[in-house]
C-alpha cells in the first residue's frame, strides 16, 4: 500500500520535470544564448573531501511506549523460550515494582537524588528490554538454525 502511495505521488513530480525539460529544450533554440566573457569568478570551487551522510531521522519514543514494546517482547519471547521468559519476566516485574515505589516518593526528594534515581530506573529499564531483545532474537535464530539442519 505504501509503495502504491509512493508511485502515485512520483507522477506529478515526473510530469513537471519532462515538461520542464521539453519546453527548456524548445525556448532554447528560439533564443540565441551569448557566451559569456570575462565574466568574474567570486570564489574557486573546492572539491568536497569528505561527504558525511545524512542524518537518521530521529524517532523518539516515550517511556510508556518503550515499556509497551518491552512487555510485548516478553510475550514473544514467552512463546519462543518459556524458561528464559519466565527469568525475565521475573527480572521485569521486579523493576516495574520498585520504580512504582520510588515514584510514590519522588516528589518528596531533592533535585540531585531525583536526577539521579530518574536516570537508575531509565537505565535500568533500558538495559533489560535490551535483555530481553536480545534473547528473543538469539531463541528466534536458535530455532531456525536447528530447522534447517
Amino acid at each position: 500500500m505504501k509503495i502504491k502511495n509512493a508511485v502515485h505521488g512520483i507522477y506529478p513530480v515526473i510530469a513537471t520535470l519532462v515538461i520542464m525539460l521539453s519546453s527548456g529544450c524548445s525556448t532554447q533554440s528560439a533564443h540565441k544564448i551569448k557566451p559569456v566573457t570575462n565574466a568574474p569568478i567570486t570564489q574557486p570551487i573546492q572539491p568536497v573531501t569528505e561527504i558525511s551522510p545524512a542524518p537518521e531521522p530521529v524517532v523518539k519514543t516515550t517511556q510508556e511506549e518503550q515499556i509497551t514494546f518491552c512487555r510485548q517482547a516478553l510475550d514473544s519471547l514467552q512463546k519462543v523460550n518459556p524458561s528464559r521468559a519466565r527469568k525475565l519476566n521475573t527480572d521485569f516485574n521486579a523493576l516495574v515494582s520498585a520504580a512504582s515505589q520510588y515514584n510514590a516518593v519522588r516528589g518528596q526528594v531533592g533535585t540531585t537524588t531525583r536526577q539521579a534515581i530518574d536516570s537508575m530506573y531509565h537505565f535500568k529499564s533500558i538495559k533489560l528490554c535490551a535483555d530481553i531483545d536480545k534473547e528473543l532474537m538469539d531463541s528466534l535464530v536458535q530455532r531456525g538454525e536447528s530447522a534447517s539442519r
